[in-house]
């Protein structure tokens, strides 16, 4: 019961009035669908603030008990050769073990023996799942096979942060609701502000009102 009354006076609420006119059509405007879209902001928000703040990022790591990649700055060797025949070896290597993928990014090691590719899968949970194989070109074997799907919820919700800030996560779906609500951001400034003038107005006429 309490339930439903809760919900009644929610729904109630925040149900847009077309009647209204004037301040009122534009307060009902600025609160109706600013309630409609605070989930959307606030995915936004406590996504976006993993990439401002270290403290923000290592306490979600902290948290999720999901290890946090360092960033180390990539190496080059002047002396390394990047040869045709190994980089083939190491994609027939690799199609040998990965039958069905979207798209691949390689990297290898200074002396070239070790090949790491992060692909991602066909049909994905989102662009952002993407798996990671390392070979060994020289033993012809998979040293690692690490895949998305076999990750825990935390893991797969820490590696999904940029997905989950895009909408990505959601299908093209979820990436249309937050462009469009990224957008709406516009009218919350130009009805709140309309709202502020004409409170302005309303202020000074009741100030010459009580003069006269």
């Amino acid at each position: 019961m309490l339930a439903n009354e809760i919900s009644s006076v929610y729904w109630g609420s925040n149900t847009f009035k077309f009647k209204s006119k004037g301040r009122a059509f534009l307060s009902t405007m600025h609160s109706t669908i600013g309630i409609w879209v605070i989930p959307f902001y606030l995915i936004s928000c406590l996504t976006g603030l993993y990439w401002s703040y270290d403290w923000y990022s290592n306490s979600l790591h902290s948290l999720t008990g999901v290890e946090k990649q360092k960033k180390m700055p990539p190496k080059f060797d002047e002396n390394a050769v990047l040869s045709y025949t190994d980089v083939q070896k190491a994609l027939d290597l690799f199609n040998e073990n990965v039958k069905d993928y979207e798209k691949i990014n390689i990297r290898f090691t200074a002396k070239n023996e070790t090949y790491t590719f992060s692909y991602l899968p066909t049909n994905p949970t989102h662009d952002m799942a993407m798996n990671k194989i390392e070979l060994d070109i020289n033993t012809n074997e998979v040293i690692k096979h690490e895949k998305f799907e076999d990750k825990s919820m935390a893991e797969k919700l820490m590696k999904s942060i940029l997905a989950l800030h895009t909408g990505e996560y959601f299908g093209l779906f979820g990436k249309i609701i937050m462009f469009t609500t990224s957008l709406l951001m516009s009218l919350f400034t130009i009805t709140g502000l309309m709202m502020y003038i004409g409170r302005k107005k309303k202020k000074l006429k009741e100030a010459d009102k009580a003069v006269v």
